[in-house]
């Protein structure tokens, strides 16, 4: 393990402790000064904090379409095929949202494994791409990346939600009212929460920057692997259609607008009638300016270049086309909700 790699667990552990002072220290209070009040008065306040700044461990979008693995078993047969290819565990649920995206992630206490699939992009790809972009995610389980693990995870969503806890609601005065103790003791807690709020800030972009390494490497490794499940060109083919996420979606929006039968098809319709001579012009310009999925990820145009100097042999998951027609069945609640969602905006 890197230097890097050890300061971000380091510092995990750091962030971690004061919540677990705070909460010993309540429950010490409240348990030795039972049963006086004084115990209620200081205890209880303490454990409250606590509770607040106890580690996030990601929940599911009440939006999001849960598949259980009675309602989908075709996709979840698929799923765990890949998944032995890459050496990672079967996913606990596999949930549909409307992004032009994926992802995997372990959430709550029981640390569940959950696969979201994005229909926006979904929705555009074939067989091989889809094989390809599941591979990609569920590589993130065998990777190395920190940022997902129990202890630097739950650290950065912790940090990010000290940083919303800690921003001071709008201060409203009335003119006619003369300044006074309670206006000064507002603006000293307002101080209070920007120093605090300054240095979780910069613990979060410090953490970030010690994972920047590890991040970047961990999704290389993730793409190679989408690249021997499902051969180099198809793993080339999904990080291209992320160039079109913004056309993608308008095109899902503009048809739902018109009161379009079928927006899924309008947006495939779209995408694939788009003229080879724009689909460049997307790639240079979103080259230019650096497109990556988000800040953890290597820009996409590196990541391509990357798959290019692969080899073309691999170790192929091969679906058939009766199992793509299924899981296109499985997958229609997911279609029809976030089409209302679309036509009712």
């Amino acid at each position: 393990m890197d230097p890097a790699r050890i300061l971000s667990v380091a510092l995990a552990v750091l962030i971690q402790l004061p919540t677990i002072a705070i909460a010993v220290l309540g429950l010490y209070v409240l348990v030795s000064s039972f049963p006086h009040a004084s115990g209620f008065v200081i205890g209880l306040p303490l454990l409250f904090v606590a509770a607040l700044l106890i580690p996030h461990f990601g929940k599911l979008d009440k939006r999001d379409v849960k598949l259980s693995r009675r309602e989908a078993p075709v996709l979840y047969g698929v799923v765990d095929r890949i998944a032995i290819s890459v050496g990672a565990k079967p996913v606990d649920l596999i949930a549909l949202d409307p992004r032009f995206n994926a992802s995997h992630a372990m959430i709550g206490l029981r640390r569940r494994r959950v696969l979201w699939l994005g229909l926006a992009l979904w929705n555009v790809l074939d067989g091989r791409e889809r094989v390809a972009l599941l591979g990609h995610e569920l590589g993130h389980q065998v990777n190395g990346d920190l940022s997902r693990g129990v202890l630097v995870g739950t650290a950065l969503r912790t940090l990010a939600s000290w940083y919303q806890l800690l921003w001071p609601g709008r201060q409203r005065r009335s003119r006619s009212r003369t300044f006074g103790f309670v206006d000064l003791a507002e603006m000293s807690a307002r101080g209070f929460f920007w120093l605090f709020r300054v240095v979780v800030g910069a613990l979060y972009r410090l953490e970030r920057q010690l994972l920047y390494r590890s991040g970047q490497r961990a999704e290389y490794l993730a793409d190679a692997l989408s690249a021997r499940l499902a051969g180099r060109e198809s793993a080339i083919g999904v990080l291209d259609a992320l160039y079109l996420a913004d056309t993608g979606t308008k095109a899902l929006v503009y048809a739902a607008r018109r009161s379009e039968p079928d927006v899924w098809e309008a947006e495939r319709r779209f995408l694939r009638d788009l003229p080879e001579q724009e689909r460049e012009r997307l790639r240079r310009a979103q080259a230019r300016q650096g497109h990556a999925v988000d800040s953890s990820h290597p820009p996409t145009n590196l990541r391509i270049q990357f798959l290019r100097a692969l080899p073309l042999t691999g170790d192929p998951v091969v679906v058939s086309e009766a199992e793509w027609e299924a899981i296109a069945a499985e997958m229609k609640p997911g279609y029809d909700r976030f089409d209302r969602m679309l036509r009712e905006r």
